[in-house]
């Protein structure tokens, strides 16, 4: 059953509308009702609905797989901008089946490849042209391209292609994320300026823009409606996630925002507990009360997986991450590690994949040269460029003349390799760890690049998570920016302190919309936590959410 204003946004059919969204709105609902309504004037292949994120392409068209059936679903064109934009260059001839798509961790394990500091890479390419010309030489040669060259490729040639005519209807999700050039490709996409009234179906809410460190400009959404004349618009005001006392703080911190539109958000819950503000003596104290409190809420029955810990930088949540290990909490952290340690993570994978590959590619020259790199004792066991292609490495390097020891490692060598090949991979990772001495060695080299073992044995669970494809369990422990999208019964927002949030010299309005979000992804419960002394102030925000209530001034003699 949809309330009125989803009603309007679903049942609209033709010409642009904007779809005002608050948090917990139910837009996914609105985005694939709309869809099976559409399939009465079109083919399910003539439309085409993007994303900003896989999962939530995937999750979109899934619910509407239950609404329409499999095979309908399959038909629509779901996707990311990338997703989407590269399907399109495949069919225009542009890319081939044979280049190789690559993420951002992808790009990064490429920066790592060539030796640079991936915490600087970005900002080394700007500034460094000759290392900018070598990272696009590199991705020439593998046969690679980035997201940022599908949606480079796909501005320069989407002028020549009338995908407006192909298709009938665009949504767009999340709209508020959109930078400057994926909006270029997307009004040459609709046929802009060609077609009288596009058929554009954007959602979004501006007050939920926090990626601007990403290049997304949330005045594209807000003026969407002078770019589109004509255009329509429904505002989604009812928030069906949070409780209404949660709805009201959010709402009263929000309103000091001036770049953006004037709405009021209404809960559709009764009020539970009012917002909890702790205030502490220090950060030590604060990770302590957190983990206190949760120990509280786990008692009254909320499990870990609804819980969530949400900090504003990098750091906090490794301190926090480092002090439920130690309690033995089960959580999830979604914070990017530091450079050390993410560089340590990509050379095990990498390490790890060089053993799998030669056990089952055992004329793989690449993968021996990496296995050299920590087994030492390898070293000198015969000449590897000798090998012919296609011939089992282990076996012609025994042929040749080494020493008695260099022909045994070999031997344990071709005996590890035989092992692994008959093991699933997880099993077989826990096999290199254990039996292969590369523990010993992952050690050294942690200690060298100044990682603790704690960091280390992190890093390599945190593979071998990635290797079992599961879902990770427990509470979250993420960055403010890291929780967007996500709700839990139970929220700590910790360190609302000047100078933290909002952060430094940030733009103050995009530091409220942040704490917006954070607060917006509790449904029941949400506690806030600050600290005073040594020169920290509690965050304005709190006074200006109503949560802290102002101090009297004293009195003047």
């Amino acid at each position: 059953m949809l309330t009125e204003e989803q009603e309007r946004a679903a049942a609209h059919v033709n010409g642009p509308m904007m779809v005002v969204a608050g948090p917990g709105s139910g837009k996914t609902t609105v985005l694939t009702q709309r869809i099976q309504r559409l399939l009465r004037y079109t083919r399910p292949e003539r439309i085409v609905v993007i994303t900003f994120a896989k999962k939530a392409a995937r999750e979109m068209q899934k619910r509407f797989a239950a609404l329409a059936g499999e095979n309908v679903a399959e038909r629509v064109v779901f996707g990311t901008f990338h997703a989407v934009f590269y399907r399109w260059l495949r069919e225009w001839g542009v890319l081939d089946a044979e280049v190789q798509i690559i993420d951002e961790e992808g790009a990064e394990k490429l920066y790592a490849e060539l030796g640079w500091d991936m915490d600087n890479v970005p900002a080394f390419l700007l500034t460094n042209r000759d290392a900018a010309r070598r990272y696009e030489r590199e991705k020439r040669r593998r046969h690679m391209v980035d997201f940022e060259d599908l949606i480079t490729l796909t501005d320069r040639v989407i002028g020549s292609h009338a995908v407006w005519r192909q298709y009938d209807y665009f949504l767009i999700d999340e709209f508020q994320d959109i930078n400057p050039a994926q909006y270029r490709v997307v009004l040459q996409m609709v046929g802009a300026g060609t077609v009288a009234r596009p058929n554009l179906f954007v959602v979004g809410d501006e007050d939920q823009a926090i990626y601007a460190f990403r290049g997304s400009d949330p005045k594209i959404f807000l003026n969407f409606s002078n770019d589109f004349p004509g255009c329509q618009r429904v505002d989604l005001t009812w928030n069906f996630r949070c409780q209404a006392r949660i709805v009201e703080a959010a709402g009263r911190l929000i309103h000091f925002n001036q770049e953006r539109f004037e709405k009021q958000i209404r809960a559709s819950k009764e009020p539970g507990p009012p917002p909890r503000l702790c205030m502490v003596g220090d950060e030590q104290e604060e990770a302590r009360l957190i983990r206190q409190y949760m120990g509280k809420a786990k008692r009254r029955g909320i499990g870990w997986e609804e819980m969530a810990i949400l900090c504003r930088t990098g750091s906090q949540v490794r301190r926090v991450a480092a002090m439920l290990e130690e309690a033995g909490i089960p959580y999830v952290s979604r914070q990017q590690p530091e450079a050390a340690e993410k560089s340590a993570q990509l050379l095990i994978e990498q390490d790890f994949s060089a053993m799998w590959t030669l056990a089952h590619e055992e004329d793989n020259r690449g993968a021996y040269a990496r296995i050299l790199q920590f087994w030492p004792t390898l070293r000198g066991a015969g000449n590897v460029h000798r090998v012919s292609l296609g011939e089992s490495i282990g076996k012609a390097l025994e042929k040749q003349p080494v020493s008695a020891e260099k022909r045994r490692e070999l031997r344990e060598l071709a005996k590890v390799l035989s092992r692994l090949k008959t093991m699933e991979k997880t099993q077989a990772y826990e096999y290199f760890w254990l039996q292969t001495g590369y523990g010993a060695y992952a050690i050294r080299r942690a200690r060298q690049r100044g990682l603790s073992l704690y960091e280390l044995l992190r890093q390599m669970r945190q593979v071998k998570r990635k290797l079992e494809g599961a879902e990770p369990f427990g509470a979250l422990v993420s960055t403010m920016h890291g929780a967007k999208g996500l709700e839990f019964e139970w929220v700590w927002v910790m360190g609302l302190v000047e100078g933290n949030c909002p952060h430094g010299e940030a733009k103050v309005e995009e530091e409220r919309r942040l704490l917006y979000v954070a607060m917006t992804r509790a449904k029941a419960e949400l506690t806030l936590s600050y600290y005073e002394g040594s020169g920290s102030r509690p965050s304005r925000f709190l006074l200006e959410s109503g949560i802290m209530r102002p101090r009297a001034k004293k009195e003047e003699k």
